[in-house]
């Protein structure tokens, strides 16, 4: 797969760009949630770490991500359950509704009641959604993206370095 931006031209379009990626990686953390929660439908609460298999260690360490991100991405999926859908829908992101559902207290294991959650869509409603900065450019966007990657780059694997060059270079484009 490679990520060609150079039909972006304006600030507008990249926002607009960053905003559908963003969907798209919500759709993902909701399916991981999802995928979590089924393959392990009694989580222990705290930090577990466990070599057995049907634990979210052993299923973070088969796919390289830390076991508190999978544990996020099942925590908000068990709370918000099929109403995702209707988040999401509302353009509302994946960490907004992860940030609500902690803001109401509710905990891995506890039971979801109906008042949790009418408060934590009322969280959701009652945000404003996220101002631009005026004093970060798109520049300076990009700039961080390709410094990431660049510190990404000797931590993967060969295939996924040549994808993560290819997006470098499309950045490095887009910056000139």
């Amino acid at each position: 797969m490679s990520f060609d931006f150079s039909h972006l031209h304006s600030a507008d379009e990249v926002v607009q760009a960053a905003a559908e990626l963003r969907e798209r990686s919500d759709e993902g953390r909701w399916a991981l949630g999802a995928l979590v929660c089924w393959f392990v439908p009694h989580r222990k609460s705290g930090r577990p770490v466990s070599d057995e298999e049907r634990t979210v260690s052993w299923l973070a360490r088969q796919i390289g991500i830390p076991r508190s991100v999978l544990s996020a991405y099942a925590s908000a999926f068990e709370f918000w359950g099929e109403h995702h859908e209707d988040i999401s829908m509302g353009g509302v992101s994946w960490h907004s509704a992860s940030m609500a559902r902690q803001r109401v207290g509710w905990r891995p294991g506890q039971t979801v009641t109906d008042e949790l959650r009418h408060t934590a869509f009322g969280l959701l409603e009652s945000e404003d959604p996220p101002k631009p900065s005026n004093s970060v450019t798109v520049e300076q966007y990009i700039g961080r993206a390709m410094g990431n990657l660049l510190k990404a780059i000797p931590l993967l694997e060969p295939p996924q370095r040549a994808k993560a060059r290819i997006a470098l270079a499309a950045l490095e484009d887009i910056e000139t």
